[in-house]
Parts: structure tokens; C-alpha cells; sequence
């Protein structure tokens, strides 16, 4: 594949990536969030 060509490619969609990036920062911090609940609960000891 010709490096140009991909990165004229990836010059024509620098408009377009935050869009994908939004998404995939939200889950990211959903992933994280959900992970230290249940690693805090896991932790605590059981009453």
C-alpha cells in the first residue's frame, strides 16, 4: 500500500474522528467505572 495514498486517506477523514473517538472515550470510562465498582466490592469484606 502506498504511504501517500494512506496518509492522504487519513487527511480526508480528520473531520470525521472524534466522531469515532467520542464513543470509544465513553466506554472507556464506563469500562473503568464499572471495573472499580466491582473491584471495590470484591474488596470490602462481606457483611
Amino acid at each position: 500500500m502506498n504511504v501517500t495514498f494512506a496518509f492522504n486517506l487519513v487527511q480526508a477523514q480528520s473531520d470525521v474522528w472524534p466522531l469515532y473517538l467520542t464513543p470509544l472515550g465513553v466506554a472507556l470510562v464506563a469500562l473503568a467505572g464499572v471495573f472499580l465498582k466491582f473491584r471495590e466490592r470484591r474488596t470490602r469484606p462481606p457483611e
